[in-house]
Formats: C-alpha cells, structure tokens, sequence
C-alpha cells in the first residue's frame, strides 16, 4: 500500500484508487500513513479530480475500510463447525 501511494501521490494527474488505499494504510499502518501525510495533503490540493471537493476523503476512507473487515470478520465467525450453509 505505501509503496503505491509513494508512486501514485506523485502523480496527480492520475485518479485511481488512492483514496482507498489511503484509508487502507490508515487502517493497518499509521505510522507509514503519518510518514506520507504530506505527499497526500500534496496530492489532495494538486490532484485537478480533488481539487473541487475541498474536504479530505480519508476519515471516509477509513470508514469504509473498517466497515468492509467487520463484515469480512463476521462472515469468518460462521466459517466454523457451527457454519449454516452448504455442507
């Protein structure tokens, strides 16, 4: 996730995926996230496909991130013995 952030915050011209994956590792690495902030505050007032929202999509990002692994631990808690479905 860094490692893409790294390449693309460097390219606003690009509107790809990069505010998910910015919730993404804040979600799992806030100190890669912190050591990036600025490339991403960067990115946000440089990016022309940003630039007319004016607010930062990251908490929403996060949101979204965290809301995404609830249902996949949810789904995994009836994976078990106890598990409805096919057998």
């Amino acid at each position: 996730m860094a490692a893409y952030l790294e390449r693309y915050l460097r390219r606003p011209d690009l509107g790809y995926d990069q505010a998910v994956v910015w919730g993404a590792l804040l979600h799992v690495d806030r100190d890669r996230a912190a050591a990036l902030d600025g490339l991403w505050r960067e990115w946000l007032r440089t990016a022309p496909h940003m630039r007319h929202r004016g607010v930062d999509p990251g908490p929403d990002c996060l949101g979204l991130v965290r809301r995404l692994c609830a249902v996949v631990e949810e789904c995994a808690e009836g994976v078990g013995g106890d598990a409805l479905g096919p057998t």
